[in-house]
């Protein structure tokens, strides 16, 4: 609390005026006992001492400033490193859980090929940003703690096994060839689909919590404020 009490309301003025107060009154106590003479040759050595003292505080006021700039510098540094991390794993968990894996029956619908364009797309974004998220996750330990990056390194694993799982699914189905409705769908259907059907499921469920609400939840105390207001 005094540590509080001392940063929030600085000294050194309260100093400075004690200085200064005492300087006065040492001041009046020699001119009183000193002759005139004396008093000529002293008052240039004081003036020139208050001003050296007026000098040394101002030194101290524009220290102060810079400190409290250079702090600033810091937190707004840590808020976009922190941000950073933020914002890619939210769109990898994004794209990640719009990505689908393909349909036999799909091929006679009309949007057939937009849907195979769209995971295309989430695809490649995937894959193109798959280091940086390695190389972010992996150093979000510095930057939030370990309660953050165990999430993390949840996310990460389930983006990368759904990544994983669509693309032997939709292998899987194109060796089958396509089929022009649901009962072909059935019959064509590879065991191991379901597997890879279910835990594509698992990965979405986990996928769609984790960016609607987890990831919030443990970056909001870190990401809560602005740089300049937060000072933690």
């Amino acid at each position: 609390m005094i540590k509080k009490l001392f940063r929030k309301n600085s000294i050194s003025p309260y100093v400075y005026s004690v200085i200064f107060g005492f300087l006065l009154y040492r001041i009046y106590d020699f001119m009183i006992k000193c002759s005139n003479d004396g008093i000529l040759r002293t008052v240039p050595t004081i003036i020139f001492g208050a001003i050296t003292t007026y000098i040394a505080y101002q030194q101290h006021k524009i220290s102060s400033a810079q400190k409290d700039i250079a702090a600033d510098k810091h937190r707004l540094e840590l808020f976009e490193k922190r941000f950073e991390i933020y914002q890619l794993f939210l769109d990898m968990a994004v794209q990640s859980h719009k990505l689908s894996q393909n349909h036999r029956v799909d091929k006679n619908l009309e949007d057939y090929d937009d849907i195979i364009e769209s995971n295309s797309g989430y695809i490649k974004f995937i894959e193109n940003n798959e280091n940086k998220l390695i190389s972010l996750g992996e150093g979000s330990i510095f930057l939030f703690g370990p309660e953050v990056k165990i999430i993390l390194d949840e996310a990460r694993g389930n983006i990368f096994k759904k990544l994983k799982f669509v693309k032997i699914l939709n292998s899987l189905r194109d060796k089958k060839g396509p089929s022009n409705n649901f009962i072909g769908e059935i019959t064509k259907k590879d065991p191991l689909e379901t597997v890879y059907e279910k835990a594509i499921n698992e990965c979405d469920k986990f996928l769609k919590d984790f960016y609607e609400r987890k990831l919030s939840e443990k970056m909001e105390p870190y990401l809560r404020m602005t740089p300049y207001l937060s000072k933690y």
